[in-house]
Formats: C-alpha cells, structure tokens, sequence
C-alpha cells in the first residue's frame, strides 16, 4: 500500500527531464548563464562557424586527435607519479606534437579542457572554462569531461558551479552531432520542437519533429530525449520508457535522462528498477538535491513495505 501511494503522488517538487520546455536546465541563460557572459566569448563566433560547415570525416579526425591526446596526458601524468622520467619526456613530446597539429578551435578546446580539469584554479576560471567549452565545442568533443567533472561533486559544494556544468552539458546535448553538414538545419528543427513542447496542445506536432530528427540524425541522443520527455507528458509512458533508453545507449551520462527515467518507472510501479536507475542518477550527477529526496522516500517506501 505504501508504494501505491508513493506511484499515485508521484515525486512532488521533482520535474523530470528539467528545464526540458526551456531547451534545457538555464532555459534563456545558456551555458553558464549571463554573468559569464562577455568574457571573450563573443569573439569566438567563428569557432561555432567551424562547427556547422566541417565535414564528417574532420569531426572524426577531431574526435581521434581528442582521444589520442587526452589518453597520452594521462599516461604523462602516471609516468611522472612512478617517476619514470624518460617515459615522461618522451610522452611529453608525443603530446607537443599532436598538440601541433591540431587546428586553432582544437586548441583553445584543448587549452579549455584543461583548464576546467585542473584543481588549482579557482572556481570563477573552471567555471568559464566550461561555458566556453559550451560555447565553442561539441557533444562529441567536451562532453564527457564536463560530466566526468560534474560527477566529482557533492550535494553540499558550491551550487552555482554544478549549475554551469549542467548548463553546459544542456547546451552541447541540444547543439547538432559534429559534423553535420546540416547542422544549421538540425538545430533550428530542435529549437522549433523545444519551442512546441512548452504547449500542451502541441506536444503531438513536437513528437512528430523529434521523430523527423531521429531519423535524420539517430546518433543525436538529445532529439531521443525530448521525444521521451513529449511522451511522458502526454502520459505513454512506455514509449517513453523505451526512448529514454535509446538516449541513454547513446548518452549513458545524461543525468536529465536519467531522472526522468526513474519518474517514469515509478509511475509504472517498477520500484526496483526506478530505485536503481535514480541511484544512477545521483552518480552522474550527484548535486541533484530533488532526485535525491525522491531516492531517499522510494528506499522508505520500498523497507516499510517489505516490513508489512
């Protein structure tokens, strides 16, 4: 009885897939919010022009040249804990040399990685660091380390910097896959459904544009999640159900995704399922205070009931 009446109330003050209606958490503020904003960035357009107009072969050298560098910087950075010098050095050179070759939105993308992953800047330089990245890189490219960043904090440390790495990653999760020669178009498609899911009377014409995107771009997990988001509104849960798991198979880092997962299993009264999906959660992302108060009442729930 005790878990009917936790499915039938639901989770109260927790909205899944939030800031969903607004193009993502910070709806109008974007990636990292206005006080953030004038801080080089607008000079940087012509980064986001490389973006919509580089072909899918360059993305895919781009993302090899990320990986490749970032998977040497870690293995720099262990050869210089076992003090292996020489491995060092010449490990240090290897990424000099990638480094060289990368073009100048690859740098600055690189510069700004590492910026936001080093622990002895201030919180105000991560934090820009991240809205830049935001601004200038892609899905593909940043997103990862964004999360990975985001999932090292706690519910009790600065709020406003967990705020901005949401909003990042929002940002990058409804920008088109790199290298799309159509990503103009893409992106405009998204703003459109986005703009036609804050109406309840549009949610079947927003369903239909998430579909088209789906289809034109599969790999685009956040065009999942919103049809996802548009099916849980209009109560189908079990579409819904099923496109938050293709966006996760995607993007098993996306936190709104996996909220909104859990609310819907939930609602199904699949509470084991639910519990462990918004354990997951909490994982990816663990500053998010209403997720956690609705874990924390499902375990409740889920002991008091085996106690009956």
């Amino acid at each position: 009885m005790l878990l009917a009446r936790f499915s039938a109330r639901g989770a109260v003050g927790v909205v899944p897939w939030r800031g969903a209606a607004a193009g993502g958490a910070g709806g109008a503020g974007g990636a990292g919010g206005a006080g953030l904003r004038g801080h080089g960035l607008s000079r940087l357009v012509g980064f986001q022009h490389v973006r919509c107009t580089s072909s899918s072969s360059s993305s895919s050298s781009s993302a090899a040249k990320f990986a490749s560098y970032s998977s040497m910087k870690v293995a720099l950075q262990n050869a210089v804990d076992s003090e292996d010098y020489e491995a060092a050095a010449d490990l240090r050179d290897a990424c000099e040399t990638i480094r060289s070759e990368l073009n100048p939105r690859e740098q600055f993308l690189i510069a700004r990685l590492e910026d936001l992953q080093d622990d002895s800047n201030d919180t105000r330089t991560r934090a820009e660091a991240a809205a830049s990245l935001a601004e200038v890189g892609t899905e593909e490219l940043v997103a990862e380390t964004i999360s990975n960043q985001l999932a090292t904090l706690h519910l009790d440390e600065d709020r406003a910097f967990a705020e901005i790495l949401e909003n990042s990653l929002w940002t990058l999760w409804l920008k088109a896959p790199e290298g799309r020669p159509d990503s103009l178009d893409l992106d405009a498609e998204m703003k459109r459904g986005v703009q036609a899911m804050a109406e309840p009377k549009m949610l079947p014409l927003a369903i239909k544009m998430f579909t088209s995107l789906m289809e034109r771009a599969p790999s685009w997990a956040e065009a999942h999640n919103k049809r996802a988001t548009c099916h849980y509104l209009t109560g189908n849960l079990d579409q819904a159900v099923a496109d938050c798991k293709a966006t996760l198979a995607i993007n098993p880092h996306h936190f709104g995704c996996l909220s909104g997962l859990g609310m819907c299993l939930i609602r199904q009264n699949r509470f084991p399922e639910a519990k462990q999906t918004l354990e997951e959660a909490i994982r990816v992302n663990p500053t998010m205070a209403g997720i956690r108060a609705t874990l924390d009442s499902l375990e409740k729930a889920i002991a008091e009931n085996s106690e009956e």
